[in-house]
Order: structure tokens, then sequence, then C-alpha cells
């Protein structure tokens, strides 16, 4: 039994040794080998998906509230500037109403039947574009939009075009919001100013 216990150490001493020169030897050191204990301990897409933790749900309201609202703003700016083309080129200026209250309503009402009793003929509408997303705080909401007046005319009542020289054709305007929960979208401006300057490109 002696004999043979030293026969076997002797014979894993053996392939020990040539164990360890074959490695020195034969591996490229600019690669790494990669056991099957190494593998099995790899996690896998399916293990990775089941490991990582679940959203809470209340973070994806929340999101969810962030994205509607979003949309929902930008609804509500679309529809106050065409409302507001609209009575340019001769609508009642009520249609303005649904999409306006305060300062935003009371300005361009003023304005509209100023307009208009100096004969002034608005023509084509201003395309909107939203230039950031709406900065929300609390039930108001500021955004920044562009306005493109390239299709914008005005003449006066002699048929003269009096379209004033803008900087640009493309302006940006600040707009102020707050949540209106009888309005088409939840929201209203309650202001808007032109701020003379030209949309980012």
């Amino acid at each position: 039994m002696r004999r043979t216990g030293l026969m076997v150490t002797t014979a894993l001493l053996a392939i020990a040794t040539l164990g360890g020169c074959a490695d020195t030897e034969s591996v490229d050191p600019g690669t790494a080998t990669i056991t099957a204990a190494a593998v099995t301990s790899m996690p896998t897409e399916e293990s990775a998906a089941t490991s990582s933790p679940p959203r809470p749900a209340d973070a994806v309201a929340v999101t969810t509230e962030a994205l509607e609202d979003d949309l929902a703003i930008q609804k509500t700016v679309e529809g106050y500037f065409e409302a507001l083309d609209e009575a340019y080129s001769g609508a009642d200026v009520e249609i303005i109403y649904p999409w306006s209250r305060d300062v935003a309503r009371e300005k361009w009402v003023t304005q509209l039947i100023s307009y208009r009793e100096q004969e002034l003929t608005f023509g084509g509408t201003r395309a909107v574009e939203m230039i950031s997303p709406p900065a929300i705080e609390g039930d108001g909401a500021d955004v920044r939009a562009c306005l493109d007046y390239s299709q914008a005319t005005v003449t006066n009542a002699a048929g003269e075009d009096v379209t004033p020289e803008r900087t640009s054709n493309r302006l940006v305007h600040s707009v102020v919001l707050e949540r209106e929960e009888e309005t088409e979208y939840g929201w209203i401006v309650v202001d808007d100013v032109s701020k003379s300057e030209p949309c980012p490109d």
C-alpha cells in the first residue's frame, strides 16, 4: 500500500510539472484562458435581467405624467398661436378664449381691436416649434417656443405691404401657462412675450 501511494504521488507531481511547463510556453500572453468554471459563473442576459430590481410603480407614474404634461403643454401652445393667427386673419377675437386668459387674453384682444380700427389685414400663419421641454413647477409652466414669421404678411387699407422688418423670420417667444382642468389639454396660456431674439439653429 505504501508503494502504491508513493507511485501515485510521483505520477501526480510529474503531471503537475508538465502542465506548468506547457502553460508557460503555449499560452499566448495576449489572450485570456476562460475555464469551464468561469463560464458557468458568468451572468447570462436572462439572469442579469431577472436580477435587476424592478422599477417602482410610482416612478413610472411620475414619468408618464411628465410626458403627458409636456405633450399637453405643446398642444396648448400650438392651439393658442393657431387661434391667434385666425383672429389676426379676421375670425372673432373670442376664438382665443379657450386657449388664454389673464394678460395673454387681455393684451391680444386690445391689440387686435386696434389693428382692425387701423384696417390692417394680416395674412399667412406662423409655424410653432418648441425649443426645449417645458419647465414645470407645481401648477405653472414656462416654455420657449420658436415662431416662424416667413409666411406672415401685413397689408394696410390702401393695399400696401407694411409687413414689419424683423431681425429674423424665426423668433423666440416666452410662454407662461397654468393648469386649467376645463380646457382641452388641461393647460392655458396666461402670458406670452416676443423676445425679438432669433431662434437657435
